[in-house]
């Protein structure tokens, strides 16, 4: 119960003022970004040549999109069909689907991104996919990431598409990071680094500048197919 004299009117006043201060002062802001259809882009600063990308670990799940599944195998030339009412073979280890998201990958890239951007003094960019993976898969091929339904096909689109538009942004060499989090590493605490080195190579010891990824400029790719930009990136898995 409040009493209603002047005094601890004014003194209830001062403390919510002192306390909406406080919150102002400590509350961390929420980084801007923009959405299109189920992407999230946090923008990098101008001269920025470094983007991450978070393709699994989404999380909304729209009942007019089905559960991705195996696509059917055709023996007669090695393909897989991803419609849903395919009539063909559903044959094991063929034309699978991994349908289970990452563990906080996109936490970890935009951590990442605000360490690296405190670091060097440069934001970089962030494009996350909010799609889950049962609904769709931005790292595969078109027809298996969204098995031909068209509101996944757009949410692909639109974040491949992203993807080219920022690396069509940088003048000079470049970096992408594509980050994701193993649920089977939850109590191991690994940190990989995809360098596109075999196990068996780099066990021996066999490490071959030409073919690593943090060396090897290739042309971007988008849609899993050569794009035309001039620019070159760098991608490196984590």
């Amino acid at each position: 119960m409040l009493c209603s004299s002047p005094h601890s009117s004014a003194s209830l006043k001062r403390l919510i003022s002192t306390m909406l201060l406080i919150s102002l002062v400590h509350a961390k802001p929420e980084p801007f970004k923009t959405r299109t259809n189920l992407v999230d882009y946090y923008p990098g600063d101008p001269g920025s040549n470094v983007v991450l990308t978070s393709p699994h670990d989404g999380h909304v799940r729209p009942e007019e999109i089905p559960h991705r599944k195996q696509g059917c195998y055709k023996r007669t030339d090695g393909t897989c069909d991803w419609r849903h009412d395919c009539e063909g073979e559903r044959v094991y280890k063929k034309c699978k689907v991994i349908d289970w998201a990452d563990r906080l990958s996109s936490v970890l890239a935009l951590k990442m991104r605000q360490t690296m951007g405190r670091e060097l003094g440069v934001m970089p960019h962030l494009i996350v996919s909010r799609l889950h993976r049962s609904k769709l898969d931005p790292n595969r091929d078109r027809d298996n990431a969204a098995q031909h339904n068209p509101v996944a096909e757009l949410t692909y689109d639109t974040f491949h598409g992203r993807i080219q538009a920022v690396h069509d942004l940088f003048k000079g060499p470049a970096i992408h990071f594509d980050i994701h989090g193993y649920t089977s590493h939850n109590t191991d605490n690994w940190l990989e680094l995809g360098y596109n080195i075999r196990g068996s190579d780099l066990n021996k010891g066999v490490l071959n500048p030409e073919v690593s990824s943090s060396e090897l400029w290739q042309p971007v790719v988008i849609n899993h197919s050569r794009a035309s930009s001039t620019e070159r990136t760098a991608w490196v898995s984590w």
